[in-house]
C-alpha cells in the first residue's frame, strides 16, 4: 500500500513535531481511515520531505512526529516557467495540476488581447488563486515532488517580455523550429497564447523583443494541451540530456557504467 503523502506548511526539523490543518486531518481520518501511530510522509517545498508518524488527530487539525529527512532528487534538471494566457474555468485548472506534475517551476499566468478571462479586481484573483494553489499542492503530493510549482499575479505579455527577454514563444503552425529541436537551457521560459492565438500587437512585441518562435507541430492545439505538451517535451529533453552526460562512453565491452546523479541546480 502507497504511503499517504502529504505537503505541511510547517518546516521540517529531524525529530521535531508538526502540524495538520483542518482539512488534512478530515482526508487523514475520514477519507484514508488514518489514526494515531500511522505513518505518512511529508514534505514542506523546501526540498525536503521526511516519514512521520502521527500523533494526534482530531477535527481541528492534528500533530506528527518527524522521522529522518531526506532530499530526495526528483525535481527536473531545468528551472522552467511557463507564461500561459488566461483561460475558462476548468481548463485553466487542468494545465496548472499538469504543469505540477511535470515540474515546473513557475506559472505566469497572462492577460493577452484575446483572453475571455480577466481579473481587474484583486479580490476575484485571490479567491481564484486559492483554489489554483490547493490544486497545485495535491499534484504535487500525487506526483511526489519535494517543491511547489509558484503562482505569479496575472500580468501582461509585455511586462513578462520586459523581464524574460530569452523567452520562447510557442505559435500555431509557425514557420519555425521545431520546439524538440531547440537546446535547452538551465533556464528557460516558455509562452502560450490563448484559444484565439496571438492579436497583431502581440507578434509585433515578439519581434520588437527578439522573442524565439518555436512549432508544436502543424495541427491546432487547445491552449492548455500545447501548454502541457510544450513544458513536457522540455523537460523530457533535460532528463535525456542530463542522462546521455552522466553515461560514460562505451568502453571496449560495449557496455555503459551507470552514472551517479548530479546535484540538483
Amino acid at each position: 500500500m502507497r504511503v499517504p503523502r502529504l505537503f505541511v506548511t510547517s518546516p521540517l526539523a529531524s525529530g521535531q513535531s508538526g502540524h495538520f490543518d483542518a482539512d488534512q486531518s478530515r482526508q487523514l481520518r475520514s477519507v484514508l481511515r488514518l489514526g494515531s501511530g500511522a505513518q505518512i510522509v511529508v514534505f514542506d517545498g523546501s526540498g525536503a520531505e521526511a516519514r512521520a508518524t502521527i500523533a494526534t488527530l482530531d477535527r481541528t487539525g492534528g500533530t506528527f512526529d518527524i522521522g529522518h529527512l531526506d532530499y530526495p532528487q526528483r525535481e527536473p534538471p531545468i528551472d522552467l516557467a511557463v507564461g500561459l494566457a488566461l483561460l475558462r474555468g476548468e481548463r485553466f485548472e487542468i494545465a496548472v495540476q499538469k504543469l505540477t506534475e511535470i515540474g515546473v517551476r513557475r506559472l505566469v499566468p497572462l492577460s493577452a488581447d484575446r483572453s475571455m478571462v480577466s481579473f481587474a479586481d484583486a479580490r476575484e484573483w485571490a479567491k481564484r488563486a486559492n483554489r489554483l494553489e490547493r490544486i497545485m499542492r495535491e499534484a504535487a503530493e500525487q506526483s511526489e515532488r519535494v517543491t511547489l510549482m509558484t503562482l505569479d499575479q496575472p500580468m501582461r505579455l509585455g511586462e513578462l517580455l520586459e523581464n524574460e527577454p530569452q523567452a520562447i514563444a510557442c505559435i500555431e503552425r509557425a514557420d519555425a523550429v521545431q520546439l524538440h529541436d531547440l537546446p535547452t537551457e538551465r533556464h528557460m521560459t516558455i509562452i502560450i497564447g490563448p484559444e484565439g492565438g496571438w492579436s497583431e500587437a502581440e507578434l509585433t512585441a515578439f519581434r520588437e523583443h527578439r522573442v524565439r518562435a518555436a512549432s508544436l507541430g502543424t495541427l491546432i492545439l487547445r491552449a492548455e494541451t500545447a501548454a502541457i505538451v510544450a513544458a513536457g517535451t522540455i523537460v523530457q529533453s533535460t532528463w535525456v540530456n542530463q542522462r546521455m552526460t552522466e553515461t560514460p562512453s562505451r568502453t571496449g565491452t560495449g557496455r555503459h557504467k551507470p552514472g551517479g546523479r548530479r546535484p540538483h541546480p
